[in-house]
């Protein structure tokens, strides 16, 4: 590949990702894959990183503003408390990992959360319609 253009970091490095596409946002299933539990942790590794880049911002803050997490296979009231506290209530969308898990559990905890009724109606569809433009 003489000639090519190089990054001076690799395409495989999530920093070159966030500095390239601040704008971007990912959807996660499995309630973010776990990522809106882990900013503490994410900003610790970040700030002993040795790198001549760096970002614009901690890791943490990408999380609450790129990520959008799914309640998919994990029905369980106090993750998506935690999800909902860390991302927000408009970057989380419920959806059920057919064939996997039961629509009907899924729907039945949906039902089951403790949120108002407005907050319910984001996450059960209101998200899903502004994020993907339904």
């Amino acid at each position: 590949m003489d000639g090519a253009y190089r990054r001076p970091c690799p395409p495989t490095d999530p920093r070159w990702r966030v500095r390239d596409f601040p704008g971007a946002s990912v959807t996660l299933g499995h309630m973010g894959e776990l990522l809106p539990f882990q900013p503490a942790r994410l900003d610790s590794r970040y700030k002993v990183l040795t790198s001549s880049r760096q970002m614009r911002h901690l890791p943490s803050h990408y999380v609450r503003n790129n990520i959008h997490g799914t309640t998919s296979g994990v029905c369980s009231h106090a993750a998506l408390l935690g999800a909902t506290h860390a991302v927000g209530i408009g970057r989380v969308l419920v959806a059920v990992d057919y064939p996997f898990e039961s629509t009907v559990e899924a729907i039945d905890f949906l039902r089951t959360a403790q949120y108002a009724p407005a907050d319910l109606d984001r996450i059960a569809h209101g998200n899903a319609e502004r994020i993907l433009h339904l």
